[in-house]
């Protein structure tokens, strides 16, 4: 998974404090890890990926 969009969620999640590496679009460990972390610290299910729900917790608007 890799783009802009993942470019987004690592700001939004360096930002929160939660991503330490600079936003480069390429979804690797430090991005699965951040957003673990980000999960268990709003008592959200913990995945490994970014979906929907997630996304839209994080205040993204969707756009189908």
């Amino acid at each position: 998974m890799y783009g802009s969009d993942v470019i987004e969620i690592q700001k939004k999640l360096k930002k929160l404090g939660f991503f330490n590496g600079n936003p480069n679009g390429k979804f690797g460990i430090e991005t699965e890890k951040a957003v673990q972390e980000y999960c268990k610290s709003n008592g959200l299910y913990i995945r490994k990926t970014i979906d929907k729900e997630l996304q839209i917790h994080m205040g993204f608007k969707l756009i189908d």
